[in-house]
C-alpha cells in the first residue's frame, strides 16, 4: 500500500511539473527525497511556499532523507509518523 501511494505521489509531481506549477528548488527537494529512499515525494501546498511531502517506509530512510535535505541547506523539516498501515 505504501509503495502504491509513493508511486501515485511521484506521478502527481510529474503532472505538476508538466503544468508548470513546480519550481527547480522544489524539484530538487523531490529528487533528493527519492534518491534518499523515499517511496514518493511531491509538491504540496497552495503556492509560494516551496513545500514538499514525502513518504518513507522506515525511520532509517526518514533520517537519510532529512540529512540529505539538510546538506542542501533545507532547514525547515517536519516529520510525522503514521499509524499502522498494511503494506
Amino acid at each position: 500500500m505504501l509503495k502504491k501511494l509513493g508511486n501515485l505521489m511521484n506521478f502527481a509531481h510529474t503532472q505538476l511539473q508538466n503544468i508548470q506549477v513546480s519550481h527547480p528548488l522544489v524539484d530538487k527537494m523531490v529528487s533528493t527525497a527519492k534518491f534518499s529512499g523515499a517511496l514518493g515525494a511531491k509538491l504540496t501546498g497552495s503556492g509560494l511556499g516551496g513545500c514538499v511531502i514525502s513518504i518513507a517506509d522506515s525511520l532509517d530512510t526518514t533520517n537519510k532523507i532529512i540529512n540529505n535535505l539538510k546538506k542542501q541547506g533545507i532547514s525547515d523539516i517536519w516529520t510525522q509518523q503514521l499509524g499502522s498501515i498494511n503494506k
